[in-house]
């Protein structure tokens, strides 16, 4: 289990696997072929994302954007939400509103179970 803070500059994390926990200020994560568990927190900074394998995700940011890459064999369920941010998904996946949230979900067509939530104050979010 690895615990990162930044609250400035760019973070690398490269073929990696475990636990990963996150608090991001007004930095940059770049996490490339990760495997394993993901969680945090991301205030105006930015979290760019490549899963290798199982997806388990789950993410909030407030201003900060976040965009994750999911392996080609995965069926992660992966659902979105934000009050002002904009959302990014595959085709297919169903968008809504429940309030003032703005909601995006759907299934991976993949295999490989797992699953991803992200959400955000103003941040944009992608999933692909």
């Amino acid at each position: 289990s690895v615990h990162l803070q930044s609250k400035l500059g760019q973070s690398h994390i490269t073929k990696s696997q475990g636990s990963l926990e996150i608090e991001n200020g007004k930095g940059a994560f770049n996490i490339l072929d990760f495997s394993g568990q993901i969680r945090g927190q991301n205030e105006d900074g930015s979290i760019t994302a490549k899963i290798l394998g199982d997806v388990d995700v789950s993410l909030e940011s407030a201003a900060g954007s976040m965009s994750f890459k999911l392996p080609e064999k995965s069926a992660a369920f992966a659902k979105l939400q934000s009050e002002d941010g904009a959302l990014a998904t595959p085709e297919g996946f169903k968008t809504g509103k429940i309030g003032t949230l703005k909601v995006a979900s759907g299934r991976f067509p993949g295999s490989e179970r797992g699953s991803l939530l992200l959400k955000s104050k103003s941040g944009n979010l992608r999933v692909h």
